[in-house]
């Protein structure tokens, strides 16, 4: 409830295979920031595949656990803080 109302959530963010690895997610990620300021959001808050934390932990997401998605399927929990 308190991530919901205190914090942004993001979604959804793709990045086509053939432009990744090129900045493109991190910038994605900072123009989110952007708009959790805006808000006066605590932070932005996701959910991810394993295979994806160490992105999220790169740009300054910190890992709070697993959590069930929509779908029935685990997915990590990930947080970060704003100023």
């Amino acid at each position: 409830e308190i991530l919901n109302k205190e914090y942004a959530l993001i979604t959804w963010i793709a990045v086509i295979p053939r432009y990744r690895k090129k900045g493109l997610g991190s910038e994605i990620l900072k123009e989110c920031e952007k708009y959790a300021r805006k808000w006066r959001k605590k932070g932005i808050w996701l959910g991810c595949k394993e295979n994806i934390v160490s992105f999220y932990e790169k740009n300054g997401f910190r890992m709070n656990g697993t959590f069930i998605n929509d779908n029935g399927r685990e997915e990590y929990l990930m947080l970060k803080e704003i100023e």
